[in-house]
Parts: structure tokens; C-alpha cells; sequence
């Protein structure tokens, strides 16, 4: 029987910083999820949850005045 690898991807955190510009709910959420999942380069992750908690308030701001 061959041992299945388990690789580590960095696609929740990538992906998160990319939609985290115009959908910051979106980018926050696979943020947590690549936290969660403890993928091999957790800043990935980090970057997507304070990206996308940047530009929530970017776009409140813009909406709201």
C-alpha cells in the first residue's frame, strides 16, 4: 500500500488576498480558513485578514459619506 503525501497549499490564503480588494468579507473569511488549515505559509493568511479588514473600512468610509 503507498503512503498518500499530504502537500500544503497556500490557495485559501493566495486566493484570499486577491478577493480581499473588493469582497473583504470574502478575503476575511479565507483567511480564517487558511489559519485554520494551518497551510505551509500561514502569512498568506495574515495578510488576507488585515487586507481584508483594511478595505471593509475603506469601503464603509466611501459608502457612508
Amino acid at each position: 500500500m503507498k503512503k498518500q503525501i499530504e502537500e500544503k497549499k497556500n490557495t485559501c490564503g493566495v486566493i484570499g488576498v486577491c478577493v480581499g480588494w473588493f469582497v473583504p468579507i470574502a478575503g476575511l473569511t479565507l483567511g480564517i480558513i487558511a489559519l485554520a488549515r494551518k497551510e505551509k505559509h500561514v502569512a498568506w493568511g495574515i495578510v488576507s485578514i488585515i487586507e481584508s479588514v483594511f478595505f471593509w473600512l475603506v469601503w464603509m468610509a466611501v459608502y457612508l459619506v
